[in-house]
Parts: structure tokens; sequence; C-alpha cells
């Protein structure tokens, strides 16, 4: 009985692991992230998985297929910090959405002609 491969080459083929890193390394650099790995995208989503609160660590822990829940902890923890980090990181301009409109005669910028701005009161 065939297996079906979860990777296929344009010739019908299964690919090999070594293919697989190229690709990989290949996307990588083309879009800027020369040191692209599969281990790096497999972290990340486990990141991401529980960062952006997809699921549970057990749910991950089938995914990821880890036996044990302690590799998951791994994964848990820094979700954590980076889930504090994301929180920490809001906008200046969020301090302004609950702020009083500025007195009449405070400034604005106005376009005075095509493609310039000026300072009016």
């Amino acid at each position: 009985m065939e297996t079906a491969h979860l990777f296929v080459s344009a010739a019908g083929g299964a690919l090999t692991p070594t293919s697989l890193h190229l690709i990989i390394k290949r996307a990588g650099r083309s879009v800027g992230i020369p040191r692209l790995h599969a281990h790096l995208l497999r972290h990340t989503f486990a990141t991401t998985y529980l960062v952006k609160e997809v699921g549970d660590p057990l749910r991950l822990q089938q995914i990821l297929g880890h036996t044990s829940l302690e590799m998951v902890r791994h994964y848990v923890s820094l979700a954590s910090v980076e889930a504090s980090l994301q929180e920490a990181r809001s906008s200046p301009m969020d301090l302004f959405a609950d702020a009083q409109p500025g007195p009449r005669n405070a400034r604005r910028i106005q376009p005075r002609r095509k493609g310039r701005l000026s300072l009016v009161r």
C-alpha cells in the first residue's frame, strides 16, 4: 500500500528533505529573511498559536507531536513574554483618542497650494 506524500515535486515524486530545505531557504532569501529554516517556521507557528489564543497548550502538543508537555512549556513561556511585549507596544496616538478637542484658535495644518502644507491659525 502506497502512502500519500505531503510534498510533491513538479515531476510528481516526493520531495526530499534537502529539496524542502532549499525551497524554504530560497523563499526566505527572496523576502529578506536570510536565516529562514523549517524549525524557525515551526517555532513561529507554536508561539503565534499561543499568543493569538488560537488554541490551548494541550492541542499544541498534539499538533507538534510532542509526547510530553515539557517542550510545550517552553513555548508557553515565550508566548507570555511575547504577549506582554505586544501590550507594551501601544501607539502614542492611543493617548489622544480620549483627549478633548483643543481651543478654537489652535493651530492646524491646512493645504496652502497643491502639494504644500502651511500652519494657519
